[in-house]
Order: C-alpha cells, then sequence, then structure tokens
C-alpha cells in the first residue's frame, strides 16, 4: 500500500498516569530508542525537538487535576512509516514495562500544515465538521464532550457552514487567543492554534500544526499506528480534495470512510480497526 500521506511532519504525545516514575520511562526510551532523551520536571513546551521530551502533566493522573499528576512522553519531530513504527514499539516497550494510561489521558498527534492556505484550512474543517459527529462513536465515553477536546461543532451552528464556504468556516472558527496555558480555545478535537498564530504573524516563528485531542490515552501499537495513519491522510485528502457538495454530517459508516478517503478495498486494515471501535463503542 502506498503511504505518501506518511511523509508529513508530525509528533505524536504519549501520556500516561505516575505509577511509575519519569525515571523509569525515560530509562526505557533511552534503552529503546536511537533518539536522544531529554526530562523536564514540569511541563514545558516541544517545538521541532529532534528528541524525546519526557515532561510533567498536571492534567493525566488517576486522580485527576489537582490532586494527582502524570507524565507526558512527546516524540521528537517526526517523518515517514519508519518514523511513525519506531514511535509505537516505544509506546509498546513502555506498556510491557508497567506504565499505565487512565481515562485522563489523551492521545495527541501534531501534523505540519505549513502548505495550507486559510481556504484549503477551511476546507478542511468543513470537511472534518462532516465526520466528527461520526467519529465520536469510535472512541469512550470518556472522550466524548471532553473539557479537554470540545467537539468543533460545538463551538458553532451548523447552518453557518451549510454552503461549505472555506473561508466563512475558517473565520469561524479560527482562534483568536494565543497563550501556552489556560487557553480554552486549544481544548477541541482539532487544536488549530498553532496554525493560526502561523497565519496571523506571517509564518515566522510559530509551528504550522493542528493538534488532533480526541483520541483517549493508549500506549497500544495498533491504535497509535492507525489514529496517526487516519489522521494524516485526512489531512492530505483534504488537501487534495477542497471541494464538498454539502457539509451536512454523515450518518453510515459508508460515508464515514468516503469523506476522508479510505473508501477503497487498499484500506482494508483500517477499515475493520474503525469498525470494531464503533462496535465496541458506539452509543
Amino acid at each position: 500500500m502506498k503511504t505518501n500521506f506518511l511523509n508529513r511532519n508530525f509528533g505524536i504525545e504519549l501520556e500516561s498516569g505516575n505509577e511509575q516514575s519519569q525515571s523509569h520511562s525515560e530509562n526505557i526510551v533511552k534503552s529503546k530508542s536511537f533518539i536522544e532523551v531529554k526530562t523536564t520536571n514540569k511541563w514545558a513546551q516541544s517545538i521541532n525537538n529532534n528528541f524525546w521530551h519526557i515532561k510533567y502533566d498536571s492534567s493525566c493522573g488517576v486522580k485527576g487535576k489537582p490532586i494527582d499528576h502524570g507524565w507526558e512522553i512527546a516524540s521528537f519531530k517526526a517523518f515517514g512509516e519508519f518514523n511513525l513504527i519506531h514511535i509505537c514499539d516505544i509506546a509498546k516497550e513502555l506498556q510491557n514495562n508497567d506504565c499505565r494510561v487512565n481515562e485522563n489521558c489523551g492521545l495527541h498527534i501534531h501534523a505540519d500544515v505549513s502548505d495550507f492556505s486559510p481556504y484549503e484550512m477551511g476546507s478542511l474543517l468543513n470537511r472534518w465538521l462532516k465526520i466528527e459527529k461520526y467519529l465520536l462513536n469510535t472512541v469512550p465515553m470518556s472522550r466524548r464532550n471532553n473539557f479537554h477536546c470540545k467537539p468543533l461543532f460545538n463551538k458553532l451552528c451548523i447552518k453557518n457552514v451549510k454552503e461549505s464556504n472555506p473561508e466563512n468556516t475558517w473565520r469561524l472558527l479560527k482562534p483568536t487567543t494565543f497563550k501556552v496555558h489556560n487557553n480554552n480555545q486549544k481544548r477541541f478535537t482539532l487544536n488549530l492554534i498553532n496554525y493560526a498564530k502561523f497565519i496571523k504573524f506571517n509564518k515566522k516563528g510559530s509551528r504550522a500544526t493542528i493538534e488532533l485531542r480526541l483520541p483517549e490515552g493508549t500506549l497500544e501499537w495498533g491504535n497509535i499506528y492507525n489514529w496517526t495513519y487516519f489522521y494524516l491522510n485526512f489531512i492530505s485528502f483534504s488537501l487534495k480534495n477542497p471541494c464538498l457538495s454539502n457539509s451536512n454530517f454523515v450518518t453510515n459508516i459508508d460515508s464515514f470512510f468516503k469523506t476522508f478517503g479510505i473508501n477503497n478495498s487498499k484500506n482494508l486494515d483500517i477499515k475493520c480497526w474503525f469498525e470494531k471501535r464503533i462496535k465496541d463503542f458506539k452509543y
């Protein structure tokens, strides 16, 4: 299978509880990865880093903030299937060595979209709005309308984009606050802040990324691979297919697959993965 869409820069944030120490995770990653590992005792941004960054995270402990904390294990800036497989392998090693996730953990995937104009980003968001409600069927209840990953369709009335006007969609959904901490504008299924900052400040000093925040925390190899596969494919498919006939929500699995570009026999593995998740989580 050709996976050229994986040749887009991306980064993956794994999260775990604090059942194990930070040094425990650090030692596992150091022993299994060919990439340098750095740690910080407090949360800090990871920007275009060429190393693993293991850091304190106040939001992903078993008991939740402010009672408990966990760890974020941010990957290096990655590219291509080789790097994706390596990140999945490291996650599996963490899981096999007693690192654990809980309902307060998430899986976050950043992807470079520096090749998108605001019009093309609006088109991507129209496509996202079509599938978002159905996509919620593929995640546990703890991720639906979660404070840290609220649905984008809650941010606006769908009638505002009924004509699928990309410029209008971007205008309605673009973030206007860029602060790093306590910024509610990032707490959606898609975090658009980095891209909005990139556009506003003439592409200088900013990461041109959008972040998928919907998936539940996981260290499962297949889940990490397939969520990344889905997300990067969705981005590339949106760029190549900017026009939508309408922005009505998809209501069945066939239109769900077709809208993000895996409606063919070459994508059977990920289609089966989504079908199983819908069977497990649909309410």
